[in-house]
């Protein structure tokens, strides 16, 4: 039996969209006040097993109306959610986080004709481990930009005309885990870490800290506490501390 494994929890409330070509990573979403063409897709289709997960999120406004991203359900859901279905038998490790993917969280304001360029981690908080076939399900809220809200607040939708549910989905192939190349990979985002280059699409891009601390090994531990010598981050110094707390707890039953 499947288990369908939640990262965030969402509410799929809007019904009244129409979706075109299947056959292309992006759709074309309308209702009565709002048409874009959207979809997330993964940066990868096959990956082995502890490597992270990274995909691109496209939002185009292809309606007359100027939209925003930050808007939350009735039930005040996050705006975005990933939802994994894994293969039989296997079981998903899931890290508590502080809710959403940092990367997509924050307000955006689409003008007709805005194009928005986001990437996120879908393996944040959890950790897969077993090979197989792994069904990845995206969601996110776009609704009307509503008249007396403030920038950067949210504000709660109800179903209807004025906000569409933008869902993808998707399939990743998982290897057997590859100690070697995961390895090079921490090497590699641990010098990106320290060695940040600063561009108009490095902002987009999922910062290499964020990579690092989603990884279960413990080599990253030295880049973690190299990379957050000057600036403490909580996830890291979590994640240092569930590694240091693994070594004791060996060292003590040996």
């Amino acid at each position: 039996m499947k288990h369908i494994i939640p990262i965030l929890l969402i509410t799929c409330l809007f019904s009244s969209v129409s979706l075109a070509d299947t056959s292309s990573p992006l759709q074309e979403y309308t209702c009565e006040n709002i048409k874009v063409s959207a979809g997330f897709v993964p940066d990868k289709t096959e990956i082995f097993a502890g490597e992270p997960l990274t995909f691109t999120e496209h939002i185009l406004n292809t309606g007359q109306q100027a939209l925003v991203t930050d808007a939350v359900d009735e039930l005040q859901s996050y705006n975005f959610n990933i939802s994994i279905v894994p293969p039989a038998g296997a079981t998903i490790t899931h890290f508590p986080g502080p809710g959403g993917c940092e990367q997509l969280g924050g307000f955006a304001d689409l003008k007709p004709g805005d194009e928005l360029i986001e990437h996120g981690l879908a393996t944040e908080y959890v950790e897969i481990k077993a090979p197989g076939i792994y069904t990845f399900q995206c969601e996110k809220l776009v609704a009307l930009a509503p008249e007396g809200i403030l920038p950067e607040s949210n504000f709660i939708v109800k179903p209807g005309k004025d906000a569409i549910d933008i869902v993808s989905i998707f399939t990743i192939k998982v290897d057997p885990c590859d100690k070697v190349k995961l390895g090079e990979m921490i090497d590699k985002l641990g010098d990106e870490g320290l060695h940040p280059v600063y561009s108009p699409k490095a902002e987009h891009d999922v910062n290499p800290l964020r990579i690092l601390v989603s990884i279960d090994d413990p080599r990253v531990v030295p880049w973690l506490k190299k990379i957050t010598a000057s600036t403490p981050d909580w996830a890291a110094a979590r994640a240092i501390k569930k590694f240091q707390a693994a070594a004791t707890t060996v060292k003590t039953v040996n």
